[in-house]
């Protein structure tokens, strides 16, 4: 039976259990958070000086501060027992996604791409892992991945050598030095990030054997096992990255995380992407294996043997081969949990085909754009006619059209591109460095200015395409002229009203324990004046459930004048009940319009406000769900006559997870 309290923490739940550690789902009173709360064993003081070194190793990972790191809040002793508390991860661990089966390239790439930032950081900053593996890697109810536990295989590594009983780590994703007890530096995270990538393209772990021990010796002797034997549909160049990165020699893999990123990125979107080196100074790392070590790596596997027969009940996660409970992954239910699966190849045809009849526009607009698949396809109002117009594989988001309707801009990685549909020609506008996030990048209506949220803060600059084709970097956009900046808050997404004197944002608000927020500005004299807030929503105003324990808008609409749609998070980091507000009135309340039921995403007006469209998984129907697509006038939102569902693509249909980002085509 968990226990009430710890420290502070007040215990609802047990999330996992391992060989090292119990984690508990806990709420924090001082600010009023969900938290996970990890304790470790007290066997781990035998030794007096412990606790002081935990509390020293603790605090330094929890100084760790990268958007891909689960963050460390606390970290204490209760009656004996060492704790720490970190950030409660509702989405997942890369473990409980990996039952569903492999992943495709391009989605391995892009969790990669972020997980090597993670690392990259940690190891500049002189902080290695040692144990990562799937479990370790946690998603949030976005899809966002974090690398946890960062450090804590060191903690466990004190208290082996206190009582000299053994090795820890993980089996399945142990560096040949680590196995041998060598010295350890960021080239041993390197070789279980390859043995990771390994198994998420092949839905197997790289060795296998009918014991844990088995499996380690393999990891010392046996050559880098051949991935296309297992995946024959993947490149020779994804063969390389594994046999480099899973190198015996250390020498020999990628010298940073990065490094393997891009050369992953290379093989599956055919370029780098555009990923840089997180800034801070690179510490003294541990002196690399000498000649006469490497020579010795086969040898030393049979004394390796020795001692873990021995000691080998420390190694962390069951002898099974089943690891140990991610400390804060809620595993997925089976019906919906899956994993993103391979990205359809779109003919090679981008400009709209010949055949296409576009209907009569309703609601201001004939045809809508939307993502599926990191494609961006449109489709007209009706349904019919759908078809990709990209087909480069990278991740998209943040669509808008033009307000000529002539061409789609998006944002992929840290770039905005413009692509032409009678072109079928793709343009870059601006592609930034040395920043984790560009979330936003919006026109206004008559395409004079532009709001970029640039690593969160809030810009808005005058759109001259050519001058911003040469900006890199936050100093570039802050010394372009006429630039507004607001960077009080997080803002993670923009909409501009019908009249481009105002702007919406959804923002982190710090004062409401981070809960993401709504909020309206006036930027009619913006510059020379800082921007006017006029409205925010919905803390304090109106219930939204669930907001206490998971303070998440995943999107929002707005229709230029005073009416907002937005959802929260109930499932699949997306789908969630639909509320309503009204600027004007300042009221607004969950309406949640097909048949009182739950969930949408990615609700939006149509461009003159008289039309809307929903997307709808019926909660009801557990193993039998679908995405339902609803056009209608605004009025059914309050009447719930939506009328028959609109066709889609089948793959539309059928993605638990989709996340179409619908943005309709207006009419001229």
């Amino acid at each position: 039976m968990p226990p009430q309290k710890i420290g502070r923490y007040e215990i609802k739940s047990e999330l996992g259990r391992g060989g090292m550690a119990t984690v508990y789902r806990a709420h924090d009173p001082s600010f009023d958070r969900e938290v996970a709360v990890k304790v470790l064993p007290r066997e781990f003081l035998h030794d007096p000086q412990f606790l002081t070194r935990f509390q020293r190793e603790i605090k330094t990972i929890a100084q760790l501060e990268h958007p891909a790191i689960v963050p460390v809040y606390d970290v204490g002793e209760d009656d004996g027992q060492p704790y720490f508390v970190m950030r409660n991860m509702t989405g997942g661990s890369l473990s409980d996604w990996l039952k569903q089966g492999a992943f495709s390239l391009q989605d391995t790439a892009r969790i990669v791409e972020r997980l090597a930032k993670a690392l990259t950081y940690a190891h500049k900053k002189g902080v290695v892992h040692r144990d990562l593996k799937p479990a370790n890697v946690l998603f949030d109810s976005n899809g966002e991945a974090f690398i946890s536990d960062f450090g804590v295989a060191k903690l466990a590594e004190s208290a082996s050598s206190m009582t000299g009983s053994g090795i820890v780590g993980t089996p399945a994703y142990m560096s040949p030095e680590q196995a041998q007890s060598g010295a350890i530096d960021g080239r041993s995270d390197i070789y279980a990030l390859g043995a990771i990538v390994y198994e998420m393209l092949t839905g197997q772990q790289p060795y296998k054997a009918d014991t844990p021990m088995g499996v380690v010796v393999k990891h010392i002797t046996e050559p880098v096992p051949e991935i296309l034997r297992e995946n024959p549909n993947l490149s020779p160049e994804v063969d390389e990255v594994i046999k480099r990165a899973m190198s015996k020699n250390r020498d020999e893999r990628y010298a940073t995380a990065i490094e393997l990123a891009k050369a992953l990125n290379k093989a599956a979107f055919g370029d780098e992407g555009h990923i840089t080196d997180p800034q801070v100074t690179r510490p003294q790392m541990a002196a690399p294996v000498s000649g006469n070590k490497r020579l010795g790596w086969i040898i030393g596997g049979a004394a390796v043997i020795l001692l873990l027969v021995a000691g080998f009940f420390l190694v962390r996660g069951p002898l099974s081969g089943q690891e140990e409970a991610s400390p804060t992954a809620v595993p997925l239910p089976t019906s919906t949990s899956v994993p993103p699966t391979e990205t359809p190849v779109p003919p090679t045809e981008t400009s709209i085909p010949a055949s296409t009849a576009i209907p009569t526009p309703i609601g201001g607009a004939s045809q809508v754009a939307f993502i599926l698949r990191s494609e961006v396809w449109v489709m007209n109002t009706d349904g019919s006619e759908a078809y990709p117009v990209t087909n480069d594989g990278a991740p998209k988001s943040n669509l808008q059209w033009t307000p000529d309707g002539k061409a789609v801009l998006y944002i992929s990685r840290l770039c905005a591109f413009r692509f032409d549909l009678d072109a079928g020609q793709r343009e870059q506008l601006v592609c930034f460095e040395a920043t984790d996030f560009l979330d936003a990048f919006r026109l206004s209506p008559d395409g004079t200015r532009v709001a970029i949220s640039l690593g969160r803060e809030l810009f808005i600059v005058p759109f001259d395409a050519e001058a911003l084709k040469n900006v890199r970097t936050r100093d570039g956009l802050v010394a372009m002229q006429d630039v507004c900046l607001y960077n009080q808050a997080a803002v993670k997404d923009v909409r501009w009203s019908r009249d481009g004197k105002s702007l919406a944002v959804i923002f982190r608000d710090p004062a409401a324990s981070l809960n993401d927020a709504l909020r309206v500005f006036d930027v009619s004299h913006c510059p020379p004046a800082d921007p006017v807030r006029k409205d925010d929503f919905p803390t304090g105003r109106f219930l939204v459930n669930g907001y206490k324990n998971s303070p998440l808008l995943p999107s929002f609409d707005w229709d230029g004048g005073t009416r907002f749609l937005f959802s929260d998070v109930v499932r699949l980091e997306g789908f969630g009940n639909l509320y309503l507000y009204d600027m004007k009135t300042q009221q607004g309340s969950r309406i949640n319009p097909v048949d009182g039921t739950c969930c949408y995403r990615d609700a939006r007006f149509s461009p003159d406000g008289t039309h809307v469209l929903i997307l709808f998984q019926n909660i009801l129907l557990g193993n039998e769900i679908r995405n339902v697509l609803y056009y209608a006038p605004v009025e059914a939102l309050t009447t719930g006559e939506f009328g028959d569902p609109i066709a889609i693509p089948f793959d539309l249909q059928n993605d638990p997870r989709a996340n179409p980002q619908f943005e309709f085509r207006p009419v001229q």
